[in-house]
């Protein structure tokens, strides 16, 4: 299709060319760079462009003859817009006066790595007439253009009648949707009239966000608003209806109460004794309580007092728990457990005798004053592999608690089945879902759900961690309840489809601890996105930006910054790293954010994109995306690709401790050869893993999610593998090595697979080219790809010419 730009929007366009002295072509070429670095940050992004080539005598009876070459320009964040112009204005004269260097002299004479995950050189082409035609049509014109086929990713006619000018994409369909495409050339366009406004602005200060779509931000926020329970004083409330059931035994919610009360009062009194004055507000109390009916009034006692809980599980090692202790000084320290004191060598440990609590009257705790007051404390190391304490407020609970009541149908007619470890956030949601609606919670005897369990209870609702429902084998019990949810991890796609067939209502969950546990939602289907997190809770405000923090619209992928009630107060004892994952929101402009006590938002380095519908899809981690040999990698891309596989029931990837290497854990009975050959089907060569490790199960941790630090890595005869050189078995061997070690400057084998061994599609080229000269044999680039060893591809040339030997 193409777009007819109006006459007000050419005007624009003179003004910034006689502002910036440059072409309209240059022009073009600036505002395109300008939008890909807005949408990716991309520094470096080739451009391919077309040049007449007259240079040569021989071609003066050639009718036209054009050249394609690439333009390439590193683009400086921090220069000004002009600036970049005049540098797009340079590279062109530059490349202009080196277009008729043959390609082979140029790959020949730079020795420089190249990423071969992109091919060819450069994936958008621009074309530029003028055909001085008069038009006297104003206002956009959208035309459809005839079906073809785009030979590149797009590629952007621009065509200058003089009066008027129109833009024409021609793209992939398969890459790329019309309303894509379409709001590419929109935001071209819309910064083209920025830029005549403001051309001296920095490049990294440019904000793609404009009036309308702020507009729609701001009313999308105000649409989502709704009021929320205030959930402090919720543990000081008499829970008037619901049970508690551990096991056998079961004890009615009045009596929690109570016996709340009692060991609130024995807290202070330790508290004090040990002190000398009252605990203050916020003050931690680190508990080691074994999961049992008891859990429960030690979490209340803890809240009616005020102080914040910090619960260390059981399940953790010894020098996990020195870990995490570490991080807090000034604490109470509560156990049922006489060994734990000495173990951990704790400053004041309570150790609470059940005899002692039972013989206290009740009296009323120090009910908590304000929402912000601090509720919970979790110890994680989320997806960074770096341990921190994140300290979350009762308000965001509070408004949590409304969603899930809202989304998730619970009331006193409902059952919790509580099956995630106490150290774990979601179990704070759990137990406090049951006491608001006061309907009766189940405590898992063991860290696995269990099916008898499930039906004595006659649960209704249930968190379980996707890595359990993936390895399952039972999944006909799940249909009975009325919601099962998810989070924290990616389901298996066999799993996924045995529980929807098998009427399991299941329930995506995404959200981070840093923003009290979840925040957003969907129910699944079978049609539903894989890695879909649906639409956003009631309150909670995800807004889109750039990799420098602006905010940008939700039509690409990109990172995303959450505001609204449930922030946590921050990570205890690092106030620099406070500070920088929640920043202030910069983007607050209307009147209804200036009553917001918290200014503040979360950056949780994930990359989102909404779908039309409003629901997100997640993307990524900026944190996933790698660095391996050079090249980029995307760690969830490979787990996508590779789940998808028939008969493959689990898998994960990781980066070997060198960073040089991926490894793939799978749990499934196919050979290596044959995962790994279905795999190079749909990935680039350089993201199939190094090494399939087969497992019958991941280790998991105390929270049920996959204890990552618990794999494997392969065996050291295994790593250095890769390193043996096998020697050729016959002349045609000997003579390939020599052609793909010359393209591949470095020692290779028979058996060395050409991609992992650092080519690409280009070298591929070439080395076909090379087989053909130098040996006389025929081997076409199909064959090449597909066959990708030296061994394989002998094989498949063995009897078709003889090759001579040119030893004496």
């Amino acid at each position: 299709f193409q777009i007819s730009i109006p006459r007000s929007l050419l005007s624009y366009l003179h003004s910034l060319r006689r502002q910036t002295h440059s072409t309209t072509f240059s022009l073009f070429l600036s505002l395109y760079r300008l939008f890909i670095y807005n949408t990716t940050c991309y520094t470096d992004f080739p451009l391919g462009v077309m040049v007449e080539n007259r240079k040569e005598n021989n071609l003066d009876s050639i009718g036209c003859f054009v050249n394609t070459c690439v333009l390439r320009s590193v683009l400086n964040p921090s220069s000004s817009f002009s600036d970049f112009v005049s540098e797009i204005k340079s590279s062109l004269i530059e490349m202009r006066d080196h277009s008729s260097l043959p390609f082979d002299d140029i790959v020949s004479t730079v020795d420089t790595d190249s990423d071969g995950s992109t091919s060819p050189l450069f994936q958008i082409l621009f074309v530029m007439d003028t055909v001085m035609i008069p038009s006297s049509d104003d206002g956009f014109r959208m035309i459809k253009s005839s079906s073809t086929t785009s030979k590149y990713e797009q590629t952007w006619y621009i065509t200058d009648y003089g009066d008027e000018m129109s833009v024409k994409v021609e793209y992939r369909s398969d890459l790329f949707r019309e309303e894509s495409v379409k709001n590419s050339i929109g935001f071209v366009l819309f910064l083209l009239q920025e830029m005549a406004k403001e051309k001296e602005k920095k490049v990294n200060e440019i904000s793609l966000m404009r009036p309308i779509d702020s507009l729609r931000f701001h009313e999308k926020k105000r649409l989502n608003k709704q009021d929320y329970p205030d959930f402090h004083g919720i543990g000081g409330k008499t829970p008037s209806h619901g049970t508690l059931r551990f096991k056998d035994s079961s004890i009615l919610m009045k009596k929690i109460s109570k016996l709340s009360g009692k060991i609130a009062s024995v807290l202070r009194e330790e508290y004090i004794s040990f002190y000398g004055e009252p605990h203050r507000t916020d003050d931690f109390l680190v508990f080691f309580v074994d999961r049992s009916i008891d859990l429960i009034p030690f979490v209340l006692a803890a809240m009616e007092s005020g102080f914040c809980l910090a619960p260390i599980s059981l399940d953790w090692s010894i020098e996990r728990r020195r870990e995490v202790l570490s991080m807090i000084q000034n604490a109470a320290y509560v156990s049922r457990a006489e060994n734990v004191r000495g173990t951990l060598c704790l400053p004041l440990s309570l150790i609470i005798e059940k005899a002692r609590w039972l013989s206290k009257n009740k009296t009323r705790g120090l009910s908590r004053s304000l929402p912000s007051d601090l509720l919970y404390a979790t110890f994680t190391s989320g997806t960074t592999g770096v341990a921190k304490c994140v300290c979350n407020s009762g308000e965001g609970m509070g408004n949590l608690l409304l969603n899930y009541t809202r989304e998730y149908c619970v009331g006193a007619h409902s059952s919790i089945y509580q099956v995630i470890n106490y150290a774990f956030d979601i179990f704070f949601c759990d137990l406090f879902l049951s006491l608001v609606n006061g309907c009766p919670l189940t405590l898992a005897r063991g860290a696995i759900p269990e099916r008898k369990e499930l039906e004595e209870s006659h649960s209704s609702h249930c968190f379980v961690m996707p890595s359990f429902l993936s390895l399952s084998e039972e999944f006909r019990v799940w249909a009975s309840l009325d919601s099962v949810l998810v989070t924290g991890e990616t389901m298996q796609k066999r799993a996924f489809r045995e529980l929807l067939s098998d009427g399991v209502p299941l329930h995506q969950l995404y959200g981070a601890t840093e923003q009290t546990i979840n925040n957003t939602t969907q129910r699944l289907h079978i049609d539903s996105p894989r890695r879909g997190v649906g639409g956003v809770y009631r309150n909670l405000i995800v807004q889109s930006v750039d990799r420098n923090g602006l905010a940008i619209p939700h039509f690409w992928p990109a990172l995303v910054r959450y505001s609204g009630p449930g922030l946590a107060r921050g990570i205890f004892g690092e106030e620099e790293r406070t500070k920088n994952v929640f920043p202030l929101d910069e983007s607050e402009e209307r009147e209804e954010d200036v009553i917001r006590e918290d200014h503040r938002c979360f950056h949780s380095g994930d990359l989102l994109k909404r779908n039309g519908d409003g629901n997100y899809i997640f993307v990524g981690r900026n944190d996933h995306i790698r660095k391996v040999r050079g090249k980029a990698v995307d760690l969830h891309e490979i787990e996508h690709h590779l789940s998808s596989i028939p008969r493959i029931s689990a898998c994960l990837i990781r980066l070997s401790k060198d960073s040089q290497r991926l490894i793939a854990y799978v749990v499934s009975d196919l050979p290596t050869e044959t995962i790994k050959e279905k795999l190079s089907l749909s990935l680039p060569s350089h993201m199939v893993p190094n090494f399939f490790l087969k497992m019958d199960g991941f280790p998991t941790n105390a929270n049920g999610k996959i204890d990552v630090k618990a794999l494997p890595e392969p065996l050291k005869m295994e790593w250095n593998r890769e390193e043996i050189i096998v020697e050729p078995r016959n002349e045609l061997e000997r003579r390939m090595i020599e052609i793909f070690e010359r393209l591949l400057k470095k020692k290779i084998s028979r058996m060395d697979d050409f991609f992992s061994s650092g080519g690409n599609s280009l070298l591929a080229m070439i080395a076909v080219q090379k087989i053909e000269s130098e040996l006389s044999l025929p081997l076409s680039l199909k064959s090449f790809f597909q066959l990708r060893t030296i061994a394989k591809m002998c094989e498949s040339l063995q009897g078709i010419a003889p090759v001579e030997s040119h030893e004496p």
